[in-house]
């Protein structure tokens, strides 16, 4: 979030920034999906805080659409502590004291977010609207998803393409979460991305209807039910296909569906680029196949642990060149041969099969990640899929909270074995999901195994830091810096850094 500048002899040099250089800045300190959606209207983030620096941030900031082009509607979670202030109207406050008043839940509103109809009210109106939730009253979901939020959004995205998400819940009024999506759906035909996520009712579906034929800028599409959120006498025949006319149509999410229920939308799987389907291993087996000749990029998630004994079903994804795969007890029949990357989250899940589908695919893997969780793959797993890889370029691990997301004894493996990608170049350590500001000993080895082991030909070039800061008081800190010396590049970066070189990739594809 963006600050007013603290210091004056910074000042001028602010207000002299011309609004498209401010424009470009802001762009710039955006968190996709995150900072700019309607959530709880209580977060004061940008765009919104923005407007409130100066009357030039805030011409800025209105002049910019793609600042104000993602719409969430995110129901919040009632076990949230933010949301149970507006449930739990039982708080006797000090259990040491029974005695003591019910509290009723407030509306909440941040007072210092522009809140403005369509016609775009004045600070002052603003101002006055957000003081009348001073008074005590029943939280309600007008409060939480003003509309005069969603229309001021709308409005200040102006032709740029939208992302919309609707993520509801039972929970919430749907009467008024219907004249929301009323709103928004108007704007159908600017969807660039949609993610459904909710508990569907009559309702809900009546409001959507009408997006049928005006999806001609769709591009990502996220169908995730909520577990037990599914009633399906509610589908209505004619509902299925609102997808089915969407040319630009590339990327999907594709949720499980109930056993023995078919899948309740029709999309032109045959565009499909990028998918990620999860759920049971026999409905991602059953999808596979009809988007096969199009997948570039793959995230296969199954859910359960097959016993079958019946001979593994063979599907050739002849372009996939990016894939994630949780278990492979169920796709040990998979040919790819075209596969570069290959992501390993980790989850509990069998991959013993992962070697075998290497093998006789006879691809060129140049890039491993392996996920936080990877501690339950085994070194006798691991070790032969590495040996399949004699091309591997880049390798990528992250951060477990309290160890290591590969085999404790990986490294020293590495290291007696000079064999194992003898053409690595680079390695990403992935901080994003951990909380430890020092370096864990296990992933300074590994970095030492690739670099030390062959001092006369090194091929490891770089080792990149992800949301891991320099720190004073990291104990390794002096094995890292004896390494860079020698030669070897160290680099400190963002995770945004690493967003941009994945759409970068998208891009390619």
């Amino acid at each position: 979030m963006l600050k007013p500048p603290m210091l004056p002899s910074l000042n001028p040099a602010v207000q002299r920034l011309p609004p498209e250089m401010l424009c470009e800045i802001f762009n710039w300190t955006m968190v996709d999906g995150y900072f700019r959606r309607v959530y709880g209207w209580q977060t004061p983030t940008a765009p919104w805080r923005l407007t409130h620096v100066c009357q030039a941030w805030r011409d800025a900031a209105r002049a910019c659409p793609t600042l104000w082009s993602s719409i969430h509607i995110v129901a919040p979670d009632p076990a949230h502590d933010e949301y149970s202030a507006y449930l739990d109207d039982t708080d006797h406050g000090d259990d040491d004291e029974p005695d003591s008043e019910v509290k009723k839940p407030q509306k909440r509103r941040d007072s210092s977010v522009p809140v403005a109809s369509a016609k775009c009210q004045s600070d002052a109106e603003s101002e006055e609207e957000s003081d009348e939730s001073d008074d005590e009253e029943q939280f309600s979901t007008a409060d939480y998803f003003p509309r005069a939020a969603v229309e001021t959004q709308l409005q200040l995205s102006q032709s740029a393409p939208l992302d919309v998400v609707f993520d509801l819940g039972c929970f919430c009024s749907a009467s008024h979460l219907c004249k929301l999506l009323r709103i928004v759906v108007r704007e159908s035909n600017r969807w660039s991305a949609l993610t459904l996520r909710w508990v569907y009712t009559p309702d809900i579906f009546a409001s959507l209807a009408k997006i049928k034929g005006r999806l001609s800028q769709l591009e990502s599409l996220k169908l995730l039910p909520r577990k037990g959120g599914l009633d399906y006498s509610y589908w209505p025949h004619v509902f299925a296909d609102i997808f089915g006319d969407a040319p630009r149509l590339r990327c999907a999410a594709l949720a499980r569906h109930p056993p023995g229920i078919p899948p309740p939308f029709s999309i032109p799987h045959h565009q499909l680029t990028h998918v990620r389907l999860w759920g049971t291993s026999q409905f991602i087996l059953n999808m596979l196949p009809i988007m096969a000749n199009t997948l570039v990029d793959a995230t296969l998630e199954a859910d359960d642990d097959s016993d079958s004994e019946d001979a593994p079903i063979s599907i050739e994804l002849p372009h996939v060149k990016r894939l994630s795969l949780a278990n492979d007890a169920e796709f040990q029949g998979l040919l790819v041969p075209r596969l570069a990357s290959l992501t390993l989250p980790g989850l509990p899940g069998d991959i013993r099969f992962l070697p075998e589908i290497l093998d006789r695919s006879q691809c060129h893997l140049k890039t491993l990640n392996l996920g936080r969780y990877c501690y339950y793959i085994k070194l006798d797993v691991l070790l032969p899929l590495l040996r399949l890889a004699p091309d591997l370029l880049h390798l990528r691990v992250e951060y477990a909270r309290h160890i290591s997301c590969f085999p404790k004894d990986l490294p020293h493996a590495l290291a007696a074995d000079s064999t194992i990608c003898p053409r690595l170049v680079s390695i990403d350590i992935d901080a994003t999901h951990g909380k430890a500001r020092t370096l864990r000993k296990e992933y300074c080895e590994l970095v030492e195994a690739f670099w030390n082991r062959t001092k006369e030909v090194r091929s490891l070039r770089s080792v990149r830091f992800i949301r891991h800061e320099r720190h004073s008081g990291d104990p390794l800190g002096a094995r890292v810096e004896k390494m860079r010396v020698e030669g070897l590049e160290i680099e400190y970066a963002s995770e945004a850094s690493l967003d941009e070189e994945s759409k970068e990739e998208s891009d390619e594809d």
